[in-house]
């Protein structure tokens, strides 16, 4: 058994504690992609793309439309294989109230097939005086979309993904290969985390922390042994809210969620 033992140092000094998003001023209710409107992954590589979200005020369901309460993100369906995502909220249980800003974060490493990829937002809403369980809406107008490109391919994609990909055939992944039981204990944590995985062989790999802008706040060399490997993560001074960490060998990588309360 391997352990070693991280210092986690904040990056970026502008963060907000509390939301871990940038403070800017949505015009009105919806999403919006940091950056290019369609952000484009190169397949086989990680990388991460931020999404700002405010909340609306009223929700449409056929013919009726009411006052929102709050509303929780379930799901984005249609995302390009490979990729995973967070909201800043996680730790409320991605549960925004009426008019609430915050954002996504569309992170891993992308696996299928090139071209540009719509996707399909899956929340439950609350509205004023409903049904206390909420109400679970396709929320299909405030969408994204998200293109993928060969490594080697010098132009944007352009081809279109008129339905929700399937993910049913994804590249071998070097680093899943190897690595098995990738998480970490406690989740959430306040002062410090344990790293775990287990490795099938000896090999160098790149320890990487992200927060919810997509800004790396720690990054290290790590050197797997066969057998459990533990690393511990301390938590310095980094804000409250929801990270996501990975371990990747440079062409492929694993990729996980922590979450730090107070």
């Amino acid at each position: 058994m391997k352990s070693l033992i991280f210092t986690l140092a904040l990056a970026l000094t502008s963060l907000v504690a509390s939301a871990q998003c940038s403070s800017i001023s949505l015009p009105a209710g919806g999403v919006y992609p940091e950056g290019d409107t369609a952000h484009c992954f190169v397949r086989g590589v990680d990388d991460s793309a931020v999404v700002h979200f405010k909340n609306f005020e009223q929700v449409t369901f056929g013919a009726i439309t009411a006052d929102i309460d709050s509303i929780r993100i379930d799901s984005i369906n249609g995302l390009p294989c490979g990729l995973s995502w967070t909201t800043n909220k996680e730790l409320s249980g991605n549960r925004f109230v009426k008019n609430e800003e915050g954002c996504f974060l569309i992170y891993g490493t992308s696996t299928g097939d090139e071209g540009v990829f719509k996707t399909e937002i899956i929340v439950t809403a609350w509205i004023v005086g409903g049904p206390p369980a909420g109400i679970q809406q396709p929320a299909s107008v405030i969408g994204l979309q998200f293109s993928v490109k060969s490594i080697n391919e010098g132009t944007a994609c352009s081809s279109v993904t008129d339905t929700l990909t399937s993910c049913s055939v994804v590249s071998i992944n070097e680093v899943a290969a190897n690595l098995t039981s990738f998480r970490n204990q406690p989740n959430p944590f306040n002062s410090f985390t344990n790293i775990e995985f287990t490795a099938k062989d000896n090999a160098v790999y790149t320890m990487k922390v992200v927060n919810m802008l997509g800004a790396v706040v720690y990054q290290e060399q790590i050197s797997a042994e066969p057998g459990v490997n533990t690393i511990r993560v301390e938590r310095n001074n980094l804000p409250a809210g929801v990270y996501v960490y990975s371990i990747s060998n440079g062409k492929h990588s694993l990729n996980n969620r922590m979450m730090i309360a107070e």
